[in-house]
């Protein structure tokens, strides 16, 4: 893959194939693999097209989250600080660098209209948090 839409157009797949209702084979764990592998590999690339986006793929990869897609949005949302986090469940520091409008923004959950832009309001929270180490 050598532009940005590839890698988009394969998590936007991979991401549908999450979802709970369609859990065919192949398995969850399987798709999660590819999923985060896939952002790893995106991360490298933005790193070598000099994109403020590459830490906040890397950390989705490292910590293997993905937004829930709920009927019209992707969530992230923010359960506390258990060991039983699920894939959408972030922790508190980067909840809350989260970006959203009101409106998107419940007490324990934030919505976005597309996975697309769910993992670029991630990219922003990860990049506030680097700017302040």
């Amino acid at each position: 893959m050598t532009d940005e839409s590839a890698f988009q157009d394969s998590l936007d797949e991979l991401a549908i194939q999450l979802r709970p209702s369609r859990a065919l084979p192949p398995s969850r764990a399987e798709l999660l693999d590819r999923y985060f592998g896939t952002c790893a590999v995106f991360a490298d690339w933005l790193e070598e097209q000099g994109d403020w986006r590459a830490a906040g793929y890397r950390w989705i990869s490292q910590y293997r989250k993905v937004p829930r897609c709920a009927v019209s949005t992707w969530e992230w949302w923010r359960f506390g600080e258990s060991g039983s986090a699920t894939t959408e469940d972030l922790p508190t520091a980067v909840w809350n660098r989260l970006p959203c409008t009101k409106d998107q923004a419940l007490h324990t959950c934030k919505g976005y209209s597309t996975r697309r832009d769910a993992e670029w309001a991630l990219c922003k929270a990860i990049n506030s948090l680097e700017a302040d180490k």
